[in-house]
């Protein structure tokens, strides 16, 4: 997998490898427990502007930071319909969402709830 998401008792870290990082122009990111409001499941397709990464139009390849509606995203994933989507904290983390893709959303969004 281009990503690994590790979930701790007070943080959630998402760690990007390879081409998956270079398109998303980031390696890391830490989200505290606490700032993370919301978790869905659902195909991603709110797609905003891409400000910073990677995105190749007429496929789901989407890395990095993207703008929708005046909120912040940060997305890293390759299939819209397997992504799991957090509601965040933007003072905390500095997105408004972050979706990323995992081989099943279902069990990530469980322990994250």
């Amino acid at each position: 997998m281009p990503r690994s998401v590790e979930i701790a008792p007070d943080e959630v870290v998402v760690r990007l490898t390879g081409w998956t990082a270079a398109a998303a122009l980031r390696r890391e990111l830490r989200i505290p427990r606490t700032a993370i409001r919301d978790v869905s499941t659902e195909p991603w397709h709110e797609d905003g502007w891409r400000v910073a990464g990677t995105a190749i139009p007429f496929r789901d390849y989407r890395q990095g930071r993207f703008r929708r509606k005046g909120r912040w995203q940060f997305l890293s994933f390759e299939h819209r319909d397997r992504v799991v989507a957090l509601i965040v904290d933007r003072r905390a983390v500095g997105y408004d969402v972050v979706v990323l893709g995992v081989d099943d959303p279902e069990a990530v969004a469980a322990e994250l709830r």
